[in-house]
């Protein structure tokens, strides 16, 4: 048994046989052909660029069906380059004159694509050479293996990197146990695929192809990103169970959803899910749920590779609201992690700190009006509809973009086009500057809400995607307790909605101290939010306001921890219990 520790990309377990993603094709021989056989490889590779057009074909047809079309815009792309007539002659001609076989002469524009961009500074014209590779390896595989069915189906896939086609066929055609990668994040196109369809996936596991055995057996927990390689037979067994008992605690857990939003002593509470996709509004049970608390736009350009036009977003959150009274759409938060193809980016030291959110809007004002315009233009249809802006960090960027909205709200009634005149303006609280300042912020938007991912990361100075230092983003530290408090009592005594966005209103115990500190606004990811509900009906938030308050005489986050779960044992034996195994499992 052999324990490896990766990056935990898309919670839940799979077991299953190692299978490898075969794709390097370094040992190919470089023996030339003789001249007359030029037509033969010809004919091969025609064959496979028919074969490699009806795959493409299948998987589009496949992820429009299943996840909505904006999932399958990237392989609408990959279509194009394979009918791309200048990249194909350049397979033929360096058959015909350099007389190399098909699959050779595919590799050598590989290399050659990758010897070009290697030396191109900009980050996005890098990245289009792994487009190109993607749909050349399919051309490739397709060659060499015309009639070969892989073994996948039930299998945990390992690759050093899985390609956005090569992701979406496997997992919407195979039904793979997991996926493992050396390479991956946040917004890659496979781990965004996986989490649509609930596939367990870990990705950073280093040297991956020197470590895995194909055909051994492999446990994939996405909990923990971790990998467990040859599992003695007791730890099959409890993986098993745990898989089996997260799947009997979802459908118990659905059970809570019907029930009335309000505390066991009768404080009412509100709930909203997250979502990246227009199609995950299809899975949301309307009747159940207050409404969108966020909506993530930058992952319709994630998705896409492309910058969606002012009709299509326009067709995006009129679909997205249908069923909804209440729908927050976040402007586009690019920058740092989230770059895309096509759009100008810095190359810059420190991203994190660098031109994101709203200041990489200001910049790039044709993207800020354009979203503006579709989000008004929807809202005369949507009423319900508010526009959130991220990465907001004083007064005068507020001010800023209240003059561009009033701008593009001109544009449009000299155009003659409806649109809600009152559509709320919030913002997130994601800079501690923001959050000392809230009192005055308060002055000039409808509504904030806290994104206690990013604020965590900026008050404790830590890279929270840096394994080495993420530790310190604890939410539960004192300090950051106190700051949340103060936004949350200054928003309330002035009237203004007050929400959290981040993953503290996924997590049932810090639901529970949010509620404590008099938040009635939780915006949950959908797969949490039944374990929150659950949460929250369960306890009485008097008892747990007076806890909190005990809970913040103590120096660390791990005591505020450590006594919120003592409490919570003695008063609420039934929520503790849920809490603490998933606490347990977190930290291994």
């Amino acid at each position: 048994m052999i324990e490896l520790i990766g990056k935990p990309a898309v919670p839940g377990i799979g077991i299953g046989k190692a299978r490898f993603l075969i794709k390097s094709y370094s040992s190919l021989t470089r023996q030339k052909i003789v001249k007359g056989q030029e037509l033969e490889q010809r004919k091969r590779l025609e064959s496979a660029i028919k074969r490699t057009e009806a795959e493409l074909i299948e998987i589009k047809e496949e992820i429009e069906e299943k996840l909505g079309k904006e999932h399958a815009l990237i392989i609408e792309s990959h279509l194009m380059l394979l009918q791309d007539k200048s990249l194909m002659e350049e397979v033929v001609n360096r058959i015909e004159k350099e007389l190399e076989t098909a699959e050779n002469a595919i590799e050598s524009l590989i290399e050659k694509y990758h010897e070009i961009f290697k030396n191109v500074n900009d980050y996005h014209m890098r990245g289009k050479v792994h487009d190109i590779e993607d749909v050349l390896r399919r051309l490739q595989k397709n060659l060499n293996y015309p009639g070969e069915k892989e073994e996948w189906e039930g299998g945990v896939i390992i690759a050093r990197n899985i390609l956005p086609s090569e992701a979406a066929f496997i997992i919407t055609k195979r039904n793979p146990e997991g996926l493992i990668t050396e390479l991956g994040g946040e917004t890659y196109h496979a781990v965004i695929l996986a989490r649509a369809f609930g596939v367990p996936m870990v990705v950073g596991i280093e040297e991956i192809e020197d470590r895995i055995r194909e055909g051994e057996n492999v446990i994939v927990d996405g909990n923990q990103g971790k990998v467990i390689l040859s599992p003695a037979s007791y730890q099959i067994v409890n993986y098993r169970k745990i898989k089996a008992r997260e799947e009997r605690e979802r459908k118990l857990l659905l059970k809570a959803m019907e029930e009335e939003n309000k505390t066991l002593d009768g404080h009412p509470f509100r709930l909203f899910v997250n979502i990246e996709f227009p199609s995950e509004v299809e899975k949301i049970p309307k009747d159940r749920v207050n409404g969108i608390g966020l909506f993530r736009t930058e992952y319709l350009l994630l998705s896409s590779g492309k910058v969606p036009d002012e009709e299509e977003q326009v067709k995006f959150y009129s679909y997205i609201s249908e069923g909804f009274k209440d729908i927050t759409i976040r402007l586009f938060d690019l920058g740092a992690e989230k770059e895309i193809e096509g759009l100008p980016f810095q190359e810059e030291e420190n991203p994190a700190l660098g031109e994101r959110g709203i200041r990489y809007l200001f910049s790039h004002k044709e993207l800020l009006y354009t979203q503006l315009r579709a989000i008004l233009i929807a809202s005369a249809i949507h009423p319900g509809i508010r526009i959130m802006a991220p990465m907001i960090t004083n007064v005068l960027e507020v001010k800023k973009l209240f003059l561009v909205l009033e701008d593009v709200k001109e544009t449009l009634r000299m155009e003659g086009k409806h649109f809600r005149e009152d559509i709320e303006l919030g913002i997130m609280v994601e800079v501690p500057s923001i959050a000392i300042f809230i009192d005055r912020i308060l002055r000039y938007v409808d509504f904030v809400s806290i994104g206690t991912n990013d604020l965590s990361q900026y008050v404790f100075a830590t890279d929270r995607t840096n394994e080495r230092v993420s530790y310190l983003c604890e939410p539960l530290e004192p300090a950051f307790l106190r700051m949340l408090s103060f936004i949350i009592k200054e928003s309330k005594k002035r009237g203004k909605r007050v929400s959290i966005c981040g993953e503290m209103a996924s997590n049932p115990l810090h639901a529970a101290v949010l509620l404590g500190l008099g938040l009635e606004e939780f915006s949950s990811n959908p797969a949490m939010l039944p374990r929150v509900k659950k949460a929250l009906i369960s306890l009485e938030k008097d008892v747990v306001k007076r806890k909190v308050i005990n809970s913040l005489r103590f120096s660390t986050g791990h005591e505020v921890e450590e006594y919120l779960l003592g409490e919570m044992e003695k008063i609420y034996p039934e929520v503790y219990r849920c809490v603490r195994r998933l606490y347990y499992e977190k930290n291994g």
